[in-house]
């Protein structure tokens, strides 16, 4: 995304669980390109794990977003899992009945 052709306007953008592996020059280059894009009135929604040690890049992203007139999220919901799910998730010492993640949401 960092230096491919973006559709024309209007348009929406949705980065679910992948900024995370762009080197971090093509992560600054996105973060422009993406809020340019949306201080246009385009859409823009980033999904993130909500562990900070994946993105140690989200903190300058959010107050980007928010000085930008965006919001910042953090989610958590409680499910109930299927029962092979729990049974993987006790073998490996997991806790998956909390699902979380936080997002930065462009209007």
């Amino acid at each position: 995304m960092a230096t491919g052709v973006l559709p024309k306007p209007p348009a929406a953008f949705l980065a679910a669980f992948s900024i995370n592996e762009l080197p971090e020059a093509d992560r600054n280059a996105t973060l422009e390109r993406l809020v340019e894009r949306g201080a246009r009135g385009d859409r823009v929604l980033i999904v993130e794990p909500l562990a900070g040690f994946v993105a140690p890049w989200w903190g300058r992203w959010r107050d980007v977003v928010l000085q930008a007139g965006g919001r910042a999220d953090e989610w958590r919901f409680r499910v109930e899992l299927p029962a092979i799910v729990t049974k993987l998730d006790r073998a490996a010492k997991l806790d998956h009945r909390e699902l979380t993640g936080r997002s930065l949401w462009l209007p």
